[in-house]
Formats: C-alpha cells, structure tokens, sequence
C-alpha cells in the first residue's frame, strides 16, 4: 500500500483501503474509487501536475513484458528459435509459437507506448522551457468548489485522434450537485485531461500551449467552464471570437508562446 496522508492506497486493487473523505460530495463516483476507476488514463501523483497520462501505460506493458520473458524463460531459456523438432509434440509446439507471439507482441507494444510517450513528454518540455511562466500556472492548478473549496487538480496528457480539433483538445469532466428543484449544479472538477495528436502536433507548434490556456481558464473559472464549455482550436483560432470567455486565455498563451520561440530562433540564429 502507499500512504497518500488522506488515504492508503492499494495498486492490486486499484482501490483505496478507507473511503475517500469527500465521498458524500463526489456522489456520482463510489467512495473508494481512484483516478476516476480508470488509472490507465488517469494518475493523481499528488494531486496538482501536468501528467505524461502515458507514462502509466508504459510502466503497465513493461511489467506484462517481464512476465511473458519470465514464462519464456522458464519453459525455454528464452529461446525464440525453437523448430517442431525440438518439442516431443505439435501441441506443445503450438503452446511454445504462442508464447513467443505474445512476448513479440509485448515488446512491440512497449516500443509504441515508449515512443508516444516520449513524444507527450518532449511537447511538455519543450512548454516548460519556452513559457516557465504560464507552465508553473498550468503545473500548479487549484479550483474551487461551489462550497468554496480549494482543491488541487492535474491535466493528463494522452495521445490520440483529435483532428476535428485542429490537432488537440481539452476535455474536462465535472462533478455536480442538485437544487432544491433537482436541477444539475455546478459542485467540483473531477478531471481535466487533453488529448495530444502526435501526427499533427509538433513540440514546436503553439497548440500544447493554447490547451493549458483552456486548462488554465478552466480551474479558475470552473462554474462558468461547465455552462460555456471551453470552446476548441476551431472557434479560438476564429478572429470574431479572439477576446471570448472559451478562447481569450487560450490563444493569449498560444500567442506567447509563438512570440517567445520565434525570439529565441532569431538570437539562435
């Protein structure tokens, strides 16, 4: 178990050990749920970071690879060269042509997962290093609850399709209350998570940047985030909409960074 101050919390299980102390708050969620009971996309290493959500996925293929290597170990000294004349049986050599698949397959899914996640963490960097400022922001999120609340809040970043969006997108899921009438109220943030196309997106484009704008904009006005949406790079890149609630944060740090990286190739230069 790791000890996280509030709770202890069990990886085998994926669980907490004692109900999460805001559970009465979170009533869409059950009480000993971690990360959203989906800790392959969601992690919460401390409650407040911009997260390689594919760091996770790695270390998860990593431990299936040297498990398939163990069981190849043991049973054929990690041979992948074996022909039918070395095994007493078609059966056994069938078995053996499987256990070399899945190990094959293991390792080709850990080069995919290393190289997206090499890739997540190259767009972070290269953020930290061009915007320090607005990444500290974006590292450091805090939002408040309809009670009044601070609470800490991560941005996974994940790898996927997002080209309706320009390449990338902000999504963010709230948790919510019910009125005296039984209508939906803004309550808290549950996650903020933002989906990176590697095909399209480069370090060097603006895009990264614009999304931890709506990140940004987002935790410090969480109410107003539920009930607007935070727009996508469609609308923000649309000049009529420059100064918007959704598009104003986004595209001022999107342009900041643009501004910053091309003073820094000129003097390069």
């Amino acid at each position: 178990m790791y000890d996280y101050g509030a709770r202890m919390y069990m990886p085998d299980l994926v669980r907490w050990r004692v109900v999460d102390p805001l559970a009465e708050k979170y009533a869409d969620s059950a009480p000993y749920v971690y990360a959203g009971n989906n800790p392959v996309i969601f992690i919460d290493p401390n409650g407040m970071e911009i997260v390689n959500g594919e760091t996770e996925n790695r270390k998860k293929l990593e431990k299936d690879l040297k498990q398939r290597e163990s069981l190849s170990n043991s049973r054929y000294k990690g041979d992948k060269n074996l022909t039918k004349k070395d095994f007493d049986s078609k059966k056994d050599y069938n078995t053996y042509q499987t256990i070399v698949k899945s190990l094959n397959d293991a390792q080709e899914n850990l080069n995919k997962s290393i190289a997206v996640e090499k890739g997540i963490q190259s767009i972070i960097d290269n953020f930290k290093g061009m915007d320090p400022d607005n990444f500290n922001l974006a590292n450091n999120l805090q939002y408040k609850d309809a009670d009044g609340g601070t609470h800490d809040i991560d941005v996974v970043v994940n790898s996927g399709v997002a080209t309706s969006y320009g390449g990338a997108f902000t999504a963010t899921s709230f948790t919510s209350t019910k009125d005296t009438n039984g209508n939906s109220q803004y309550f808290g943030i549950h996650s903020i998570t933002t989906t990176i196309d590697l095909k399209k997106i480069s370090p060097f484009s603006g895009a990264f940047a614009h999304e931890m704008g709506h990140a940004y904009n987002t935790a410090m006005n969480p109410a107003q985030a539920r009930s607007q949406g935070t727009g996508d790079s469609g609308t923000c890149q649309d000049p009529r909409n420059r100064n918007t609630f959704q598009s104003k944060t986004a595209m001022d740090w999107q342009e900041n960074f643009i501004i910053r990286q091309m003073s820094k190739f000129q003097i390069i230069k």
